[in-house]
């Protein structure tokens, strides 16, 4: 088949995802921007194998490219596939699809209902609405759409995710995985870890895990990946004598698969995610994981003592609860992990290809 995208920056689980459907389509790919100035520069991938691409601007100043549009309309024989309905490429992506009566994929990752203005619901019905087909990862992610009057037979599930089936650590080998990162880490082999990864903003709701470590003995600790610490959490941490927190700068990939697989809990905070890939990757490392509710993944991925718990974060007598729960008890920790491995199985790079392929294939039969 052939393909195109129009997708915001070269993530590295997108690149993946794509030098697998590049193996057996061809794949054409229109990134608006070739970094995000939110990302480290070391996260961004450009391996580009299986698929060729092109980058609309290749800095952070807007460039407007005509040679997009004109691709856009002048290849009929492309299914194009829409990664946004909010950039400025996207929504004069899906307004010129509309305009020519042409076939369009809207990929969505996710999205919470919520109130809104009046005006603010006609816009983004308008390019939300009229697509050929929607691809989502989740449940919820559908919920979204139809709240905007979308046709739920052209709504398709996929598994999203970012792990290879090859990176998905094997049960009987976590145990003698974890003594050997922890020594190469320098952690303690029998303390209880808990592990906290992602960007140090607010929204992230990282201060819940501090506060809940004020309530934690000595022999847990907290691990938080992903930048440097915020003044409010060392002022915190200082002003109330909490011990035992590591906080580590942006790891690689690599790195962050080795600090999962020496933890003994996840815990994500979140405000807001509209899906949030870590929780992937921490199931993938057999994981139990506590997550909030406002986390797509992990309302998609968690069920209730099967592999972790849904909480309010900032409740954290609620979160105390949960996260001895799970540590203190040897047994339900291990049933957790087990649990979320077999979950996990459903979502790698390979199948989440296969299903995008297997769902492109309907809508050109069908279109």
């Amino acid at each position: 088949m052939k393909i195109a995208y129009l997708l915001n920056i070269p993530s590295p689980y997108r690149v993946d995802f794509l030098n697998v459907m590049g193996e057996n389509n061809d794949v054409k790919v229109f990134f608006e921007n070739k970094y995000s100035k939110y990302r480290n520069l070391n996260w961004h991938k450009f391996n580009h194998v299986n698929f060729t691409s092109e980058y609309l601007s290749e800095t952070e100043n807007f460039k407007f490219k005509y040679s997009y549009f004109i691709y856009l309309l002048r290849n009929n024989d492309r299914t194009f596939v829409i990664g946004g309905y909010s950039t400025f490429y996207g929504m004069l992506s899906i307004a010129l699809m509309k305009t020519f009566n042409r076939r369009y994929i809207l990929n969505i990752d996710g999205g919470f209902v919520k109130k809104e203005n009046f005006l603010t619901r006609i816009i983004k019905k308008f390019f939300i609405g009229g697509a050929t087909a929607y691809l989502v990862p989740g449940d919820k992610s559908k919920d979204y759409l139809l709240n905007y009057d979308v046709e739920e037979s052209r709504i398709y599930k996929y598994p999203f995710t970012s792990i290879y089936q090859k990176e998905i650590v094997e049960y009987n080998q976590i145990d003698s995985l974890k003594k050997k990162y922890r020594k190469e880490f320098g952690f303690d082999e029998n303390e209880k870890i808990i592990i906290g990864v992602g960007s140090f903003v607010p929204a992230k709701g990282y201060i819940d895990l501090i506060n809940l470590k004020r309530k934690l003995g000595k022999e847990f600790r907290l691990v938080l990946v992903g930048g440097k610490p915020s003044q409010e959490y060392m002022d915190l941490i200082s002003e109330c004598g909490i011990q035992n927190i590591r906080f580590m700068d942006f790891q690689t990939k690599e790195n962050v698969k080795k600090l999962l697989t020496l933890s003994d809990l996840f815990v994500h905070p979140s405000r807001y995610d509209v899906w949030g890939l870590v929780i992937n990757e921490a199931m993938s490392c057999g994981l139990p994981i506590i997550s909030s509710y406002e986390c797509m993944a992990a309302l998609e991925m968690i069920k209730d003592e099967h592999n972790g718990f849904l909480v309010n974060t900032q409740d954290i007598e609620q979160l105390l609860t949960k996260v001895l729960y799970i540590l203190e008890n040897e047994d339900v920790r291990k049933k957790m992990s087990i649990n979320s491995i077999d979950i996990i199985q459903n979502y790698t790079i390979e199948k989440m290809a296969i299903r995008t392929g297997e769902i492109i294939g309907d809508v050109v039969i069908k279109n």
